[in-house]
């Protein structure tokens, strides 16, 4: 269920890429990976959002990995939504929905706009 059909491989390029940078991600930070009650419950805080929308806020977690702050936002609908961030502080968005990886594709200030389905992980530096 969970494969990649190999063949198909070529036609999906886009999905693979996706993929392959959401590994990356996953890998390079090790916030993404908690292994105890204590580690969630000292660094996850969920964001208040619109309907819809699942959003939290790993905070403080510079320990782990190269970023201070991490925020992760699934929005499951077409609607364009925005989302209020926790300050005012700039955010690097490192995926986005079509990319995702560990290289900043733009940066956000209070607010970031969510065109569709996806997922969007933002960051902020040591």
């Amino acid at each position: 269920m969970n494969q990649i059909d190999w063949k198909r491989k070529s036609e999906n390029e886009d999905d693979v890429r996706y993929v392959q940078g959401l590994i990356q991600l996953r890998k390079s930070h090790r916030a993404f990976r908690f292994t105890t009650e204590a580690e969630i419950n000292n660094h996850l805080f969920f964001l208040e959002t619109p309907a819809f929308i699942i959003a939290y806020h790993l905070r403080d977690v510079q320990q782990y990995g190269p970023w201070r702050d991490i925020i992760v936002i699934h929005h499951n609908q077409e609607e364009k939504q925005s989302v209020f961030l926790p300050d005012e502080e700039e955010w690097h968005v490192i995926c986005d929905g079509i990319h995702s990886g560990t290289v900043l594709l733009f940066s956000v200030r209070k607010q970031i706009n969510l065109a569709g389905i996806g997922t969007w992980v933002l960051v902020k530096q040591t």
